[in-house]
């Protein structure tokens, strides 16, 4: 899943098929901050499938060593929507399926289609909240300019930051970055899920303040022991690879 924090004040409503939650509240005299979220069915569950139902790898880490191996998918696209499709989408009526197959696919090519397709449905999810991020901008400034305001500026997400096991995959890293055309960083701690719940936790039980959770100074970089993965594609080819995706999917409709 990815969550967007647009800010302090009143929630956002997606206009793309987003969730609207509540990330956090430091505090009982602390505001809430809210935040869009959107959900992809099939991500780690995809590697265990290989695993345990293709029997192509023998463990989970294996995927990344079979994905390197080959330079691309070798046109092969995977939609793995076994239980259809969430965010933005949210088609329960589709199914998975393997396009592109030639007589020289191989289980490298399935493996490597698998981190592409990963990185494909995280696209689809922040295309939708650059878009609900820009509409809620706009919606704002349009009434403030009845007021005398000054229209806003597009904003889009520069950086992706992640987390959790599957950030320890560096192939998948480095083809999420080429995928979105911005900058992915995972940081030095990868279970920053647990560790936030944590600190969270902590302010509510008064054990620390939310200044002491935010009071060592990482300078203007973050994390010192962060991993930045550089986008390294035009914007040509994520077109182009993009559309190749979005074709697949439409196959994968209708199918339940």
């Amino acid at each position: 899943f990815a969550l967007l924090n647009p800010g302090y004040g009143e929630p956002v409503f997606s206009q793309k098929g987003l969730c609207t939650t509540i990330a956090w509240r430091l505090g009982d005299d602390q505001a809430v901050a809210f935040a869009l979220e959107g959900s992809i069915a099939i991500a780690g569950a995809g590697v265990a499938w290989l695993r345990d139902n293709l029997g192509i790898i023998k463990d989970a880490a294996e995927v990344e060593a079979k994905a390197s191996a080959v330079p691309d998918s070798g046109g092969v696209t995977f939609v793995p929507a076994f239980s259809g499709l969430f965010a933005p989408r949210w088609r329960p009526d589709a199914r998975g399926v393997i396009v592109g197959l030639t007589q020289h696919s191989n289980a490298n090519h399935i493996c490597r289609a698998l981190l592409d397709a990963i990185c494909f449905q995280t696209k689809d999810v922040l295309d939708a909240m650059n878009f609900d991020m820009n509409f809620s901008a706009a919606t704002a400034a349009e009434a403030d300019s009845t007021n005398g305001g000054n229209q806003t500026q597009s904003r889009s997400i520069k950086c992706l930051r992640v987390d959790g096991g599957a950030s320890a995959n560096g192939l998948l890293m480095q083809t999420q970055a080429d995928v979105l055309g911005v900058n992915v960083a995972r940081p030095g701690n990868v279970e920053t899920t647990a560790l936030g719940a944590a600190l969270a936790a902590g302010v509510g039980a008064r054990l620390w303040s939310s200044s002491d959770i935010f009071a060592k100074e990482l300078g203007e970089e973050g994390d010192d022991e962060e991993t930045v993965f550089a986008c390294t594609t035009d914007a040509e080819t994520r077109q182009e690879k993009y559309e190749k995706w979005a074709d697949a999917v439409e196959r994968s409709l209708g199918l339940a």
